[in-house]
């Protein structure tokens, strides 16, 4: 019995899952080696001094999206659906703020997306594909940071690092 626990931890050693320093616990560890750009959006979102809320696009359960409150606890606007209901929110309310979230990321009218911003304290913005998020273009916030793989904006006063 203990040379096949002491097997199988060579051999879970051994396998490579995913690219990264090895062995940790970091579950972001990997970021740096795959997308440099997305660490150091996230990174620059996690050493804000408060946690505001934050936008961003969202996605299918499971996906590549989310990343912000994934890997930095900081909150979002909206969820995935799914788990969201299994914590006993309404649909409709779930439908009504991923219709917002859009509203916030590229809507064009200057007042809708300012109340949806105090309506949700939203204070951080990130965006993955290089497009500003209206909320963040609207009401000239600055980039924290900015580059390939993804940038990140903060709203006056809801900025600086710890």
């Amino acid at each position: 019995g203990l040379l096949t626990a002491a097997a199988d931890v060579a051999a879970v050693l051994a396998i490579r899952r995913v690219p990264g320093p090895r062995p940790t616990l970091d579950g972001a560890a990997y970021l740096e080696a795959v997308s440099p750009g997305q660490a150091a959006v996230l990174a620059a979102l996690a050493a804000l001094p408060a946690a505001p809320p934050e936008v961003e696009p969202t996605g299918p359960p499971y996906s590549n999206t989310l990343r912000v409150p994934m890997f930095t606890g900081l909150p979002a606007v909206v969820g995935w659906p799914y788990h969201l209901w299994q914590r006993n929110r309404s649909r409709v309310e779930i439908r009504l703020r991923e219709a917002d979230t859009q509203v916030l990321l590229y809507g064009t009218d200057a007042a809708v997306v300012d109340a949806l911003r105090r309506r949700y304290r939203v204070g951080a913005a990130a965006s993955w594909d290089g497009e500003e998020p209206a909320v963040a273009r609207i009401g000239n916030w600055p980039a924290v940071v900015a580059g390939p793989g993804g940038a990140a904006w903060v709203a006056p006063g809801a900025g600086g690092r710890r």
